[in-house]
């Protein structure tokens, strides 16, 4: 089996997450096929965010290329000793995405 015939996005980059299935004991990678869907999960959580007492509101459009970076850093700060190092101009996402990150993984940022 090769990577093409693994996934099932036609020639994208396929997006892993392990935050979308109802699992109760062990959540499981699996491919999203349908991106919409995660999308509209996103915009929920960030929904549930912003509504939290206490903390900055963060007012952000999650395009494709954000829900995929907030899919890897999701993945990397659940790794036992995970770490980054995120790089970009100010005003790019890096803060707010793993803001949002965090938030899904129910860590908090200080």
């Amino acid at each position: 089996m090769n990577y093409a015939e693994h996934c099932t996005t036609n020639g994208e980059d396929p997006t892993f997450v392990d935050f979308m299935g109802d699992y109760e004991t062990q959540a499981i990678y699996e491919e999203c096929t349908d991106f919409p869907k995660l999308r509209e999960y996103l915009n929920e959580k960030l929904v549930a965010y912003n509504a939290q007492p206490k903390i900055s509101k963060m007012n952000i459009v999650l395009f494709k290329d954000a829900i995929t970076h907030i899919a890897k850093i999701y993945r990397i700060i659940n790794l036992k000793r995970g770490h980054a190092f995120l790089v970009g101009v100010g005003g790019s996402g890096r803060h707010s995405l793993t803001r949002m990150s965090a938030f899904l993984s129910k860590m908090n940022v200080y």
